[in-house]
């Protein structure tokens, strides 16, 4: 009986907060195919195949009932345009993806968390919202989104936190998806010792890791970080800012020889198997940095999928450098490629 009254119950209305990248992506590919997943478990390697696949299972469990329904980009008002996830591509990826995009403004006055409070309430009373996914895998800012979302009538899931690295590029991987990598904090590429590297991934709002995701749009929660009260990025969230202690030391500690060596091997490339043996785990070995780059060490943009209706093209692009960032300055704008 509680199989049928499942089975029939309405699915609840779902909308994903989105920014293009690798893990807001998977959130949106799991709810609407997690048999794909599923699937490719089966071909995991034998030592982790049964740990992973009741890993996953438990995610999915935490997304039943849930219908996809629209992706939401938050956008701070009078910030200039994300570099690392330009929103003519988020708007693509959302047509190639066949679901309605919407792009909410974020603001200081009176708050952040006030603004994100009043749109998060509008996905419910203007679109029926009954569901906010995000990509997050850690808290940022104070379980920001949690604070957010908390009196709106909304319930906020996060069905990848604080999942296993190898697993979530495991799914990426799965779908087809095809992540270029559109950012990178070349900071975290340098040797440091465990102790100092410990502390930046303790105090994330004072190393980079927001403003840099704040400013480009790696995710919600970064976004509202930087803009945070005690944070970094101040209310101003001015793209791509540097992450230095305010007089200017990060940018030019970004010039080292070194760190254009690995932006170089990482900026454009996709974030392919090959990629994540040959460049991205010897950097875990070196530097200590998150394979998956949920430190802020690097940011993606998605363009391919098994659910697009069709692939996407970045478009013309050329490396740029902003203080602690190197990035892709677009000079044609990205398309849909033709059938």
């Amino acid at each position: 009986m509680a199989e049928d009254v499942a089975a029939t119950a309405k699915p609840r209305k779902t909308a994903v907060s989105f920014t293009g990248g690798k893990d807001s992506m998977t959130v949106v590919n799991l709810l609407k195919d997690a048999s794909i997943a599923l699937e490719a478990s089966k071909a995991w390697p034998v030592e982790v195949r049964q740990a992973w696949t009741a890993d996953l299972r438990s995610r999915l469990d935490t997304l039943a009932g849930c219908e996809v329904a629209l992706l939401v980009t938050f956008v701070p008002v009078g910030a200039a345009p994300f570099k690392a996830h330009p929103l003519e591509l988020v708007k693509l990826q959302a047509a190639a993806l066949g679901l309605p995009h919407l792009v909410m403004e974020v603001s200081a006055a009176p708050t952040f968390l006030d603004s994100y409070r009043e749109n998060i309430t509008a996905l419910r009373t203007q679109h029926g919202v009954e569901v906010l996914a995000t990509g997050d895998m850690l808290d940022v800012c104070s379980s920001f989104m949690p604070r957010a979302a908390a009196g709106t009538g909304v319930q906020l899931l996060s069905p990848l936190w604080d999942i296993g690295r190898r697993l979530l590029l495991e799914l990426v991987w799965a779908y087809g998806m095809e992540p270029v990598i559109t950012c990178v904090n070349v900071t975290k590429f340098r040797i440091q010792s465990k102790e100092a590297a410990a502390e930046q991934q303790a105090q994330p709002g004072q190393t980079g890791t927001d403003a840099c995701a704040a400013a480009a749009g790696s995710s919600e929660q970064a976004t509202a970080a930087a803009a945070a009260p005690g944070s970094h990025g101040g209310d101003s969230a001015e793209p791509l800012a540097g992450t230095g202690d305010g007089t200017g030391a990060g940018a030019e500690a970004g010039t080292a020889a070194g760190d254009e060596d690995w932006a170089g091997r990482l900026l454009g490339q996709p974030l392919a198997r090959r990629l994540h043996a040959e460049v991205l785990l010897p950097a875990v070995e070196r530097f200590g940095v998150d394979e998956a780059g949920e430190w802020g060490e690097y940011h993606t943009m998605v363009l391919a999928s098994r659910l697009f209706a069709r692939p996407l093209a970045l478009g013309a692009t050329a490396p740029q450098r902003e203080g602690d960032y190197a990035y892709l300055a677009h000079t044609t704008p990205p398309q849909a490629q033709a059938q």
